[in-house]
């Protein structure tokens, strides 16, 4: 969570962005919620409905935000919180149409938490991580570029079209695996990376390796307190 809120603060340039509030989290929590009414349980299957609920809330985000004229970074963060809150409604609608104990269900998995999971779960979030992170690491350098603002990154030879296309993609990979296992956390890939920054400093290509490590530690440690 951590490092997709380095990838959108950096994309964006704005101080805000982060999942949780560019709706990716809502949209996967959404998938997550769906798969859990219909009785999904397989721990393979559950992140790729969250994923699949990650992608069309981005892709909304994404349509939105394009489609005004104002400043791409403040209108994304608009779009982000119109699109996370018809998630809230669609999950509470859920929640009031099935039973009372599917309901508490639901709500337990909404709150977030922090669980020991089984092998096969582990190892299904491990690989939807490890392959979304990958892909933000790797254009980290490319992400410097880009916080210059389109035209300069264009002029050093970023395609941003296709950068902004990847980062989408790998973030919603990634919230849709976490978000599917742990529920919703939304303070994570906010307050880790401005953390961070304080300590490493802005660049993204260091900045990231770091918030992989601090950003779980960092949620380990408030969860124990």
């Amino acid at each position: 969570l951590s490092v997709v809120g380095v990838a959108l603060q950096a994309m964006l340039r704005n101080a805000l962005a982060e999942p949780f509030v560019l709706g990716v989290s809502g949209g996967s929590a959404v998938g997550a919620t769906l798969a859990i009414l219909i009785g999904v349980s397989s721990a393979s299957l559950i992140p790729l409905f969250a994923l699949g609920g990650g992608l069309g809330a981005t892709l909304l985000v994404h349509a939105i935000a394009s489609a005004t004229r104002s400043d791409r970074g403040v209108s994304t963060l608009l779009a982000g919180i119109v699109v996370n809150a018809m998630a809230a409604a669609v999950i509470t609608l859920v929640k009031v149409l099935v039973t009372q104990s599917k309901a508490q269900e639901l709500l337990f998995w909404l709150t977030g938490f922090l669980d020991v999971p089984s092998p096969s779960a582990l190892l299904a979030m491990t690989v939807y991580v490890t392959a979304g992170s990958l892909v933000l690491v790797r254009d980290a350098g490319r992400l410097n570029l880009l916080s210059l603002g389109s035209s300069a990154a264009e002029h050093l030879g970023v395609s941003v079209r296709a950068l902004e296309r990847r980062v989408y993609l790998a973030s919603a990979i990634v919230v849709g695996a976490i978000v599917s296992f742990t529920g919703l956390i939304g303070f994570v890939g906010l307050l880790v990376p401005h953390a961070l920054r304080r300590v490493v400093g802005p660049d993204a290509r260091v900045l990231m390796p770091a918030s992989l490590g601090f950003g779980g530690a960092a949620l380990v440690l408030c969860d124990l307190v």
